[in-house]
């Protein structure tokens, strides 16, 4: 169904002896590979570096409350790190499950 609606579109004839033929011919004509690959780098790494305004915030309240914590207490980070790397390693295990529920929905 696919191909047939891609014939269609590309005004081919799919019923034709020659129409793999003339749909590479096509391809060759007007298809830019290399564009399509700088393009689809380009979003890739557009979407890895751009960090959205909720991250931001979310950091800046994070650093606003360590700031507060260590005027406060007065403690040192020595005693601040193993509270720090269980943290992080929750959020990673939350973050994994997530993206793991994410591909099992995508794959159905």
């Amino acid at each position: 169904a696919i191909f047939h609606d891609l014939m269609q579109r590309l005004e081919i004839d799919d019923a034709a002896d020659d129409t793999s033929a003339r749909f590479q011919d096509m391809l060759d004509r007007e298809f830019s590979f290399s564009a399509y690959l700088a393009l689809a780098v380009a979003s890739g790494t557009r979407d890895s570096v751009q960090i959205h305004s909720i991250t931001w915030s979310m950091v800046i309240i994070l650093f606003v409350f360590l700031a507060l914590f260590d005027y406060l207490t007065h403690v040192g980070l020595h005693v601040l790190a193993p509270g720090f790397i269980i943290v992080a390693a929750i959020m990673l295990g939350v973050m994994k499950l997530v993206v793991v529920r994410k591909q099992c929905q995508v794959e159905k």
